[in-house]
C-alpha cells in the first residue's frame, strides 16, 4: 500500500486539479496486486530497497526539550497577556 501511495503522489505532484472523475488508482492498484501475484519476492526486494534508501524523519533533526520546558513555552505563547513580543 506504501508503493501504491508513493506512485500515485509522484504522478499527482505536479498535476493541476483534476477536472474529471478519471481514477486511474483502481487500474493501478490492479497492476500491483498483478505483479505481487506473479513474483511476491521480487516486489518485496524493491519495497526493502526503497526502505532501506529512505531519508530519516524530519522530527530526528530537531532537538529534544523536556516536557516542563515545552509545556512553559506553550503556555508562555498562549498566556493572555501575551502581547506578541
Amino acid at each position: 500500500m506504501l508503493l501504491m501511495a508513493a506512485l500515485h503522489f509522484n504522478h499527482n505532484s505536479s498535476r493541476e486539479v483534476a477536472r474529471t472523475s478519471d481514477a486511474y488508482a483502481a487500474a493501478l492498484m490492479e497492476s500491483l496486486s498483478e505483479g505481487y501475484s506473479r513474483s511476491p519476492e521480487t516486489l518485496r526486494e524493491s519495497s526493502a530497497v526503497l526502505s532501506s534508501t529512505a531519508p530519516a524523519p524530519l522530527s530526528t533533526s530537531c532537538q529534544e526539550i523536556a516536557k516542563d520546558e515545552a509545556v512553559g513555552l506553550y503556555l508562555a505563547r498562549h498566556s493572555r497577556f501575551n502581547t506578541g513580543n
